[in-house]
This record gives structure tokens, sequence and C-alpha cells, in this order.
């Protein structure tokens, strides 16, 4: 499922936020069935994704760094809703 929307989602425009939002809920999942080392991995995924489709938020922030669900908010696209 995951790599499916992986490959639906490869536009430029839209491909960023999506493939954060998809590695994140990836890595939700992983975690969730007890495997740590791949949701990790799917965490690191996402956090490069959100922060390629959002780098104003590194300034905003200062740094990158671990995600939360409410990060995605900020990149929920109209096709998404």
């Amino acid at each position: 499922m995951f790599d499916a929307a992986l490959v639906y989602f490869s536009g430029e425009r839209y491909g960023k936020a999506e493939r954060a939002r998809t590695f994140f809920k990836k890595s939700e999942f992983l975690a969730r069935m007890g495997d740590d080392d791949e949701a990790a991995e799917a965490a690191a995924e996402a956090e490069e994704w959100y922060y390629a489709a959002r780098p104003e938020e590194v300034k905003r922030r200062g740094t990158t760094g671990p995600l939360a669900l409410e990060d995605f908010d900020a990149i929920v696209m109209i096709m998404s809703r």
C-alpha cells in the first residue's frame, strides 16, 4: 500500500509533501507493529521529505528534527481532503 502511494504521487508539486506524509504514516504503522528499526528509517525519510517540502520550517525552528502528527496539517494538499 505504501509503495503504491509513493509511485502515485510522483509529481513535483505534490510529490514531496505526499511522500513525507506516506513515510510518516508508514513509520507509525511499523512502530505499532513492533518493527522499531524500520519505523525509525521511515521516520527519517519522512523528515527529509517534510523539510524539502517546507524549507521555511528549518528557519522557523532553527533546525530539523523529529516530526509530530500536527506537522502534517501544514502539508495536507487539496487533493487529500
